[in-house]
């Protein structure tokens, strides 16, 4: 988690977000990978997204627009016990809101 918030703001579709951040969670990935049990399968895959959607807040809405923006997907596919096909999935941001410092402060952590 260190390396990741020294990388300091990750607004998203910043340089420290889109590219140092992705860079550095697919090394750990692979790196995860290489020591996964042979009954484990990790699939990687990255998306690049571009989009908008509409906020709607008083007393004026504004509609959000982004573009090009990563998600990094990583599927645990394992077996055990005869029991093919059972699969993990988590969801997390990475990015930072955009005027933070991007780190986390150690009263968080637990």
């Amino acid at each position: 988690m260190k390396i990741l918030t020294d990388f300091g703001p990750r607004p998203t579709g910043s340089y420290n977000n889109e590219e140092l951040a992705v860079d550095f969670l697919k090394r750990e990935i692979y790196y995860i990978s290489q020591l996964a049990n042979k009954n484990q399968n990790i699939i990687f895959d990255k998306q690049v997204v571009s989009g908008a959607y509409y906020l709607n807040m008083k007393p004026y809405g504004m509609t959000n627009v982004y573009r090009d923006v990563q998600n990094i997907i990583v599927k645990l596919v394992g077996e055990s016990e005869g029991k093919t096909n059972q699969t993990l999935m988590l969801n997390c941001h990475f990015d930072s809101v955009a005027g933070s410092p991007g780190k986390q402060s150690l009263n968080s952590v637990k």
